[in-house]
């Protein structure tokens, strides 16, 4: 379930961040998108900081989608793309068995996010986007939280069956007597 729902976010949030995030080879999103961070609006996009506790897969990406507060108009959630590059990567993580999860916080000093490579989280969870490339692709009008939801059911389903793997393989070694596992 590590980088799953931030990969449909380029294609939701207009063309141009789909041109320029699809373009990344290996492309890998990780996602923080709680409001832990200010966007300032500037000439052209926004200044974003903030420190983020959680960014599962943040180390193993290339782009990362936060959540920033700006108050043009009032305290307005908005998603930002972010190349990694752009971030500091926090050596927080340390839970027992999850290492693999990478889940260390990031923090960002200031970077600037062009007005193409943001949306309000409010319009993506009501599945309210810019007219795009994608507008006729029923899969990318949905809400967003739906997308994450479809994604995060693929990850159940294969933990689901290499269970049952693991389960069939040992059948033929088990004993009357013998417990599993």
């Amino acid at each position: 379930m590590i980088i799953l729902s931030g990969q449909p976010m380029p294609a939701l949030i207009g063309d141009d961040a789909a041109a320029e995030v699809y373009a990344t080879r290996d492309l890998r999103i990780a996602g923080a998108i709680a409001p832990s961070g200010s966007a300032t609006r500037v000439s052209g996009g926004y200044r974003v900081s903030g420190q983020w506790q959680w960014n599962s897969g943040g180390v193993h990406s290339n782009w990362v989608a936060v959540g920033a507060l700006t108050t043009e108009e009032g305290p307005v959630h908005r998603i930002f793309l972010i190349p990694v590059s752009q971030t500091v990567q926090l050596d927080t993580w340390h839970a027992a068995g999850l290492a693999g999860t990478a889940s260390n916080g990031i923090r960002i000093d200031d970077v600037f996010v062009p007005s193409s490579r943001t949306l309000p989280l409010e319009q993506m969870m009501d599945g309210h986007f810019p007219q795009r490339r994608y507008s006729a692709n029923p899969y990318f009008n949905r809400p967003w939280v739906m997308l994450a939801n479809f994604s995060a059911g693929a990850t159940m389903l294969g933990m689901a069956r290499g269970a049952m793997d693991v389960f069939m393989d040992a059948l033929p070694t088990r004993g009357p007597d013998t417990a599993f596992l």
